[in-house]
This record gives structure tokens, sequence and C-alpha cells, in this order.
């Protein structure tokens, strides 16, 4: 669809022809499944370092979030990488932290912190050094989280709440849900800094004591 130059990087987007809908119709996965080999088969031959996996392309119920695209490439010895949307997502929202958070004595709030990229961000931070405040409803979910951060698993919290997350009293708080505007800011305080990643995004109210950016975002 695209051809552009990125920081030096050549980077293309190409396009399944496939209507979104058609993606949850069971009897059609396999084909798109076949769709999207090919697709690789082509980057492969052309000697495409990185195909990103994006939107419904590494879907669960399709490909398993991409394992098996990547188990595809593997057995036949190509030197393509397969990364997908939220690997991407994740660098991008730690890069943002990284230039919001001049220290990582910052407690930071992750709402979501048990999906994919939510805990990818929890692992990350707290080995950074961040005291990490996980909004999560679900304690085995977050039991596992705990325990895949490993070292630094002391370092993570569990809030049920925006209310007791506030209590917590972080600085940053990393939106990976959907979030209505009325409780983040009653959660937050004057200053605080507001990433958002969730899909779809929440809208600031109009001088929003709260800082708001687009943490998932490339510029």
């Amino acid at each position: 669809m695209q051809r552009y130059r990125y920081r030096g990087t050549e980077a293309a987007t190409w396009c399944l022809p496939i209507a979104a809908r058609f993606y949850l119709a069971r009897a059609r996965r396999p084909a798109i499944a076949r769709a999207v080999e090919r697709a690789v088969d082509a980057a492969e031959a052309a000697g495409v370092k990185y195909v990103g996996l994006a939107a419904l392309n590494k879907a669960e119920w399709l490909n398993g979030g991409g394992e098996a695209v990547k188990a595809y490439v593997e057995a036949r010895g190509y030197g393509v990488k397969i990364v997908h949307g939220n690997a991407l997502t994740a660098a991008a929202v730690l890069e943002t932290v990284k230039r919001r958070s001049l220290s990582t004595d910052e407690t930071i709030c992750v709402t979501g912190a048990t999906a994919k990229i939510g805990r990818v961000l929890c692992v990350a931070l707290a080995r950074r050094g961040h005291r990490v405040v996980c909004l999560t409803t679900a304690p085995d979910r977050y039991a596992a989280l705990v325990e895949a951060a490993g070292d630094a698993g002391f370092r993570l919290s569990r809030a049920a709440t925006f209310a007791d997350a506030s209590a917590e009293r972080p600085k940053l708080w990393l939106l990976g849900k959907l979030a209505w505007e009325a409780d983040v800011h009653a959660a937050t305080r004057p200053g605080d800094v507001v990433v958002d990643y969730a899909v779809p995004h929440l809208v600031p109210r109009e001088r929003a004591r709260y800082d708001y950016v687009n943490g998932a975002a490339l510029a």
C-alpha cells in the first residue's frame, strides 16, 4: 500500500484484501491463515527483515497471537523475523514512560495490567525500578504476573478500582483498556501524566488537570 523511510529504515505497509468481518467467521480462518503465510513467503523472497502482524492478523483465535506464524517461519528456515503490534505498542509506551519519567522512584499505575501489553509493561517497569500499581480484578492473573516479574515482583501491588489505585498516589497512569474519563479525572491529581494506549482512546475534558499523552504513537 505504501513505501517509506523511517529514521533510515526502509519500510512498507502491506494489506491483505480481506474484510475485517471475515476474520470473525470460523470457516474463513484457515484461508486467512494461509494468506498470512503467503505474505510471509513473499516477504522472505523480497529480503524483508521483519514482518509485523497488525490488527486481526495476530488474533489469538487465528494463529495464537502470531505463534503459529513464527513456527511456520522457523520450520522453513526463513531469515525473516515475526513481530506484532502488541510488541511495537509496548516498546512505544515504554519509551514514552522513559521520556516522561525522570526518576525510577515514581509510582506508575497500569490498567489492563494482566493483558498482553500491560503484563509486559508491568514487568519491564518493575525491573526498571518503579513501584507499579496493577489495576486488575483478577487476583489469579495478578499472581501469575508477580511470578513472571521474578526478583522485581516485590515492586508490584494490586488495586481493584481507580480509587484504590489513587490511594497509592501514582504520578503516571498507563491506560491499557477503555476507561471512563470521569474515573480518570477523579483518580488523578494536578500534574499527573496519563499515557493512553487503549482503543478506543480516552477523550480528556477541557482544561483537564492531568497531562494526556497518546503513548502508542511513534513520532
